[in-house]
């Protein structure tokens, strides 16, 4: 049995992204191994399975793998845009795959975060108009720049005052002998975040 501060550390710290490099699972297998992660012994420490808002429509079919005692723990990713205007409209759009989504398997699916990467010409306007776009959905948003940017970035999110908004930082390379930022690490990987000021949210 895990010690009590191995379990406050690690406790649902891992986001499984078995569909991104190395491993490059099929969205099937990967919802496979997910259906048997929630069911071990272990998973305690597992949180979200990332998931492409592009991939819901192909999802629908497998949420049956899961059920009200293991639920389907959804890390949603939005797609990447170049600018603050095609962000917003994006965004926009994930917002509404997300809640259709979610109401289509409500006792199956628990969307709980969104993750997009944020352009660098998004301001202090273009959070709050974030927020606005997906105040309902209550899930928590980390925003991803560029390892240069993450200063600016977090200045900005403390600047917006919106609790529920953190930074997205991309540590490890995409195989072991490589541990280059920037690249998604493994197939278990742990997006590494830092949260915005205010309550803590980052695991």
């Amino acid at each position: 049995m895990a010690a009590a501060s191995l379990r406050a550390l690690m406790n649902r710290s891992i986001d499984y992204a078995g569909m991104f490099p190395p491993c490059d699972l099929e969205l099937e297998p990967a919802l496979k191994n997910q259906a048997e992660y929630v069911r071990s012994t272990d998973s305690w420490m597992l949180s979200a399975f990332v998931l492409p808002v592009a991939k819901f429509g192909d999802a629908a079919s497998l949420v049956s793998r899961f059920d009200k005692a293991h639920p389907l723990r959804v890390s949603a990713l939005g797609p990447k845009t170049e600018n603050a205007a095609a962000f917003l409209a994006e965004l926009r759009n994930s917002a509404e795959t997300i809640r259709s989504f979610q109401e289509q398997h409500v006792d199956l699916v628990s969307i709980v975060q969104l993750e997009m990467l944020l352009p660098q010409d998004v301001d202090l306007a273009g959070l709050s108009k974030a927020a606005e776009l997906i105040g309902d959905l209550k899930l928590q948003a980390f925003w991803e720049t560029p390892a240069e940017s993450a200063e600016k970035a977090i200045a900005l999110f403390a600047r917006a005052k919106q609790p529920a908004f953190g930074y997205k930082l991309r540590t490890g390379g995409v195989i072991a002998s490589n541990p280059r930022v920037h690249q998604a690490s493994c197939a278990d990987q742990i997006h590494r975040r830092v949260a915005s000021p205010g309550p803590p949210i980052s695991r």
